[in-house]
């Protein structure tokens, strides 16, 4: 059986919302070019610690990863406040 590659892309977004318990944040992301226009959607962390100090209205960039049909995000740092 042939192993799954993995996709990354790099993006940049502002947070909506964040759900600790689920693992998951809202991002109103940028264009993914060759993959996917710009929009507001959730997206999973694969450790919830990533999620630490993220509040709605923090700019960030992150990677996006997708595997078959996952999908997850990783590496996300803080990088502005939108509008301060």
């Amino acid at each position: 059986m042939e192993k799954a590659s993995t996709r990354s892309f790099k993006v940049r977004g502002i947070v909506k919302e964040v759900k600790r318990k689920e693992r998951l944040v809202v991002i109103d992301h940028e264009e993914i070019p060759g993959y996917m226009g710009a929009m507001i959607m959730p997206f999973t962390v694969k450790d919830a610690s990533e999620l630490l100090g993220l509040e709605p209205g923090d700019e960030i960039r992150f990677e996006y990863r997708v595997q078959d049909l996952r999908s997850w995000i990783e590496k996300v740092q803080k990088t502005g406040k939108k509008g301060g």
